[in-house]
């Protein structure tokens, strides 16, 4: 896909639901360097690679207009500057700030959990992984509390900020993710298929992020896995 760019060709990696933002950003570029520079971006269940292309005796400080411009337009959704997977970045965090991670799934079942653990040297930063996936499971292993359910549903921001509560009360946990979603229909309309709520948390800082995913369930848990682990990237990286 480079064959006619040169080595000063940047390499950005991202995640969100970009849309047709990307495309915008290609034409925007193109029109700014008269030709000599391109992006190409591929994308796989809201994971971009997106590759700032540069055609050889192109004016250096025009690329540096082009990437402060694209780096402003998608400093909320870049993760790295490099070729690199959400759980090889997240586990060399981990390593640098010296904190172990435990997980909590429900709808994605393991995934996140998964992820990590096929990155060579996981086990020097992942303490555990717990699949909750029942309600009086989020409740015995997690402290979940049944009027938080019952209130808001398993399915709600409360309920995930429970989650990752209850794992740092545990020992050896400095980080936690957790997951709550519907990644197939419900016949119920109030539990609309792709509603998740992911959260992350450290013993100072707790966020949650709520994402309306479409497609498979397949697909709908792989989106779910990867925005706990884009979300716990961004929390390490503060």
């Amino acid at each position: 896909m480079l064959k006619d760019y040169s080595s000063e060709s940047v390499a950005f990696k991202l995640y969100g639901q970009l849309g047709d933002s990307l495309q915008k950003a290609e034409k925007k570029i193109e029109h700014m360097s008269n030709g000599q520079i391109t992006l190409l971006a591929q994308e796989s269940d809201g994971d971009y690679l997106a590759v700032i292309a540069v055609k050889p005796n192109t004016d250096p400080l025009l690329l540096d207009d082009v990437l402060k411009s694209f780096i402003k337009t998608f400093s909320a959704f870049i993760y790295a500057n490099e070729d690199i997977s959400l759980q090889e970045l997240a586990v060399q965090l981990l390593k640098i700030s010296g904190k172990k991670l435990c997980t909590a799934e429900s709808f994605t079942g393991g995934a996140v959990a998964n992820a990590i653990v096929s990155v060579p040297g996981a086990s020097e930063v992942f303490f555990e992984g717990l699949v909750c996936y029942n309600t009086l499971s989020k409740q015995q292993r997690l402290g979940v509390l049944p009027q938080t359910v019952r209130e808001y549903s398993v399915v709600s921001k409360q309920v995930a900020f429970e989650m990752v509560k209850g794992l740092l009360s545990l020992e050896n946990c400095d980080v936690a993710v957790s997951t709550t979603g519907y990644a197939s229909p419900t016949g119920d309309d109030k539990k609309p298929c792709g509603l998740c709520y992911i959260g992350v948390a450290t013993e100072n800082k707790a966020q949650v992020v709520k994402y309306n995913f479409k497609g498979s369930r397949e697909q709908i848990i792989n989106q779910g896995k990867k925005a706990a682990l884009f979300a716990l990237c961004k929390l390490l990286k503060g």
